[in-house]
């Protein structure tokens, strides 16, 4: 769903029918929220290397959790 994986300044999801996606660090603190309107591309340039926890919300109510790296 999520690519590239490790990333730099932005990463691409790729699924349909999301609502918006989540973003925290690994000790649970949002830390970025996005409602993606069509838009599947989010920029993250600027936040610091490491591991973070995305939790990606559909229209269906159904929720997916994966990690990301940033280089």
């Amino acid at each position: 769903i999520i690519y590239p994986n490790p990333c730099k300044d932005y990463f691409y999801v790729n699924s349909k029918n999301i609502e918006k996606v989540d973003m925290y660090t690994i000790d649970g603190e949002l830390i970025k929220s996005e409602h993606l309107n069509g838009e599947r591309i989010i920029s993250i340039s600027g936040m610091s290397k490491g591991i973070y926890l995305l939790r990606i919300h559909f229209e269906n109510n159904h929720i997916y959790t994966e990690k990301l790296i940033i280089e």
